[in-house]
């Protein structure tokens, strides 16, 4: 280690210092609280602080191999719990409320639950730029890996891998949290009752403003099914709403109705005709626990030729008006 220091005898000013901590055999260790959220930091060495009054490019600079942080607690209504693992972490200033940084990040998080969700082993791994400035705070990134092992939310198991292309996050003074991201599913599962989609895949952007979390998703089951979204819900509550449209989706006996579902044989099936349709829905979590569902859906079905139990039908065409209710269910128009 080393410092300078001007007028010593006089007016004493640190002018520069430089502190290298060598031995990898020892971390330094930091315990903080922010509003009343208990977060550990462990800084592993080598550790290497550096400063100077007289450098214009760079008042300060700190480099470390690995920087840990772990942090659990409840904001809201909202458990959670996370250990971040920053590596080969580089952060310099230029002035004292300045600064820049960059690293890999991994994070993980085993346990989040809110009031009709839950989500367990999520997983974050990629790299990440810090911008520092005053009161606001920047974090960006591209080509992200985020992973979802388990998760629930209203009563649908759901499980994923995704690459996150363009990301942000930032804090900007007074106003709320923003994040936003553009996202491409590389595999995921949704399992409901005892059926899951067949081959879903997923792609859109995503945006958190505080506690809302609003998607764009354009989606795919078994390649041909496609379903385009809107959803906007609470992170905190679990309430929202979903409006999405689905294009005419053609079917006949290579491709039934069937094919894009695993589960049970159901006592039903389609197999020829042409089937479209939309819906606005909106969802409650309920103090007892349960969802409630309501809204619109329209289904146009036409030609429509399948089975039901033991009956068969053919050339079947109309226009379905029908509600989601409470509990849940579809009501006719």
């Amino acid at each position: 280690s080393s410092l300078t220091v001007r007028d010593m005898l006089t007016s004493p000013i640190l002018q520069s210092f430089d502190v290298a901590l060598n031995n990898q055999e020892r971390s330094l260790q930091v315990a903080l609280e922010y509003e009343d959220l208990p977060i550990d930091i462990q800084l592993a060495l080598p550790l290497h602080i550096q400063s100077s009054d007289s450098d214009q490019q760079e008042f300060f600079r700190i480099e470390t191999a690995s920087l840990d942080i772990t942090a659990a607690g409840k904001v809201d209504d909202m458990l959670f719990d996370a250990r971040v693992e920053a590596s080969n972490l580089r952060a310099r200033c230029q002035q004292p409320l300045r600064c820049t940084a960059n690293a890999t990040l991994s994070a993980d998080s085993t346990n989040n639950k809110g009031q009709s969700w839950s989500a367990q082993a999520l997983n974050f791994q990629g790299p990440v730029n810090l911008s520092f400035s005053n009161e606001d705070i920047e974090l960006t990134g591209q080509d992200a890996q985020v992973t979802l092992k388990a998760g629930v939310f209203a009563d649908a198991d759901t499980s994923f891998s995704s690459t996150l292309r363009q990301w942000q996050i930032e804090k900007r003074q007074t106003q709320p949290i923003r994040a936003q991201a553009q996202f491409e599913l590389n595999t995921w599962e949704m399992n409901y009752a005892d059926y899951a989609l067949n081959k879903p895949l997923a792609s859109g952007s995503l945006s958190i403003v505080d506690d809302t979390l609003s998607a764009t998703i354009n989606s795919s089951i078994n390649k041909e099914f496609k379903l385009n979204g809107q959803v906007n819900a609470s992170l905190v509550t679990g309430n929202g709403n979903l409006s999405f449209s689905m294009p005419t989706l053609t079917l006949s006996q290579n491709s039934p109705l069937s094919s894009y579902f695993t589960g049970p044989t159901p006592d039903y099936d389609i197999i020829a005709g042409e089937l479209k349709a939309e819906a606005a829905i909106s969802w409650r979590a309920e103090s007892d626990g349960t969802l409630s569902m309501l809204g619109p859906l329209s289904v146009d079905a036409a030609n429509i030729t399948g089975t039901y139990e033991d009956s068969y039908f053919l050339g079947f065409t109309t226009n379905l008006e029908a509600e989601f209710t409470n509990p849940p269910g579809l009501r006719t128009a």
